[in-house]
């Protein structure tokens, strides 16, 4: 049986508790100015008062997660067997197209927050180097593994970018790494968009922690916790993003945190917690089989979000259809382009694609 995080357990209690507590620590010390040290009362603040410092104290040192089978991780944990990774909310993948051939010492044990990923070209320049040279000194058990692994990673690349052809091109002469994706201009890892380096960030840090301990078949257990999981992703790789990483890596629990609909409804099988309403879906379906304005609509305000936005949009559609703008309006339009910005795309279907259009007639313009 896997194992997996079944709970965690906030030492010593509740954020309710907490909050009193809280309250406690700052009101006390006022009344216990107020009270003569002799008297019972003064003694029985203090305590109250050592009490609420104690517990935020303890509170304050964090989680502890609690496993189904807990006394086998740190032992699996320590030889490298299971994975503990976290990936903040701004995730940009640093790789360089190294072009230097140098070896790459694969850890039995990466810490939660390293990055081996960062090495992965300079890790797979290395084994193509190593490949060649199996191929010329008699070694052709070698050179086929090798050649394998990078068939298998031609299939990574196919599941990301959601293309049966993509393939990893390597120039012998350059000893640079392209992607190829059919239809588009053949591009290196440090020229990856956004959304696909954030893709990628996870996926080939993931398989670098477990190069050494699973060979080419990623199937180590392990926990990993992601921030805002949906950051710098379209809408498309929102709604792939959980089924690509659980495919990849199906015995690793992943905790996200997102604030997309097509995150929630993209997989069955997952336990979701609204952590404002402390609503909890826990079933099969998780929220697969609810269309994504259903959820925007139960999770998200979206009448009062929508009322607001249709104002402030067709505020901005004014002003820019207008044939001369004044300074006061450019000041407008600025306030109304922060505001309009920060709406994520599933927020704005009905409009977005158009007030995309405005701000380019409004750049014309100026």
């Amino acid at each position: 049986m896997a194992a997996y995080l079944t709970r965690y357990y906030l030492d010593p209690g509740s954020k309710d508790v907490l909050r009193i507590y809280k309250n406690n620590r700052q009101e006390l010390p006022e009344e216990l100015a107020r009270a003569s040290k002799d008297s019972p009362e003064y003694t029985k603040l203090l305590n109250q008062l050592k009490s609420a410092i104690q517990y935020i104290s303890r509170f304050e040192q964090g989680v502890t997660p609690i496993f189904q089978e807990e006394p086998l991780i740190d032992a699996r944990t320590l030889q490298g067997e299971y994975i503990f990774a976290y990936y903040q909310a701004e995730r940009v993948y640093m790789a360089e197209n190294e072009k230097n051939i140098a070896q790459v010492e694969l850890d039995d044990v990466y810490g939660i927050e390293s990055r081996p990923g960062q090495d992965f070209v300079k890790y797979i320049l290395n084994l193509k180097t190593i490949g060649a040279m199996a191929e010329t000194s008699g070694k052709p058990e070698r050179a086929a593994e090798i050649k394998d692994w990078f068939k298998k990673f031609d299939d990574v690349l196919k599941i990301i970018f959601d293309e049966k052809d993509a393939y990893l091109d390597f120039d012998i002469e350059t000893f640079a790494f392209h992607i190829v994706v059919p239809g588009r201009e053949p591009f290196a890892f440090d020229a990856l968009s956004s959304g696909y380096a954030a893709v990628l960030d996870i996926v080939v840090d993931l398989m670098m922690r477990m190069e050494k301990k699973a060979g080419k078949h990623y199937d180590l257990e392990g926990v990993v916790l992601i921030d805002e999981i949906e950051t710098h992703l379209h809408l498309d790789l929102q709604r792939k993003i959980m089924p690509i990483l659980t495919n990849m890596f199906p015995n690793i629990q992943f905790i996200v945190t997102t604030h997309s609909p097509f995150i929630l409804n993209s997989i069955k099988n997952a336990v979701i917690y609204d952590l404002e309403n402390h609503t909890l879906v826990n079933n099969p379906e998780g929220l697969s089989n609810i269309p994504y304005d259903g959820i925007v609509e139960g999770y998200f305000d979206a009448p009062a979000l929508s009322k607001e936005l249709k104002k402030k949009y067709d505020r901005y559609r004014q002003l820019v259809k207008k044939e001369t703008l004044t300074d006061d309006d450019y000041e407008e339009v600025a306030e109304l382009e922060y505001y309009l910005d920060e709406i994520p795309d599933y927020l704005a279907l009905g409009f977005m694609a158009d007030y995309k259009q405005l701000k380019l007639e409004l750049a014309q313009k100026e």
